[in-house]
């Protein structure tokens, strides 16, 4: 299952999400943006895209990026319960 990497902050014209299945959906301010998806921009559009991390990245027109490629650095990796209890135990003081 692809996990959610990041959300849209701005968007203008067309831009689409296209996931590992071909299926396409069109993207608006607020979306989210998972691993496994293209992200592409048609003509005069352009998208900026807020990961997880707070850096950001901007498509302009005509564009096609995967974000798969962007996943590893950027995807929210949950933290356990055992790694809070051990650090919360033996942090430095």
């Amino acid at each position: 299952m692809a996990g959610k990497i990041g959300i849209i902050k701005t968007v203008l014209g067309t831009v689409l999400a296209i996931d590992g299945a071909g299926s396409s959906r069109k993207l608006l301010t607020g979306d989210r943006v998972f691993s496994d998806e293209l992200i592409k921009t048609a003509a005069f559009a352009v998208v900026e895209i807020e990961f997880a991390d707070g850096s950001t990245m901007d498509l302009g027109s005509n564009s096609l990026t995967s974000l798969s490629e962007i996943a590893p650095s950027h995807q929210i990796k949950p933290t356990s319960k055992i790694q809070l209890t051990v650090s919360k135990h033996y942090s430095k003081p």
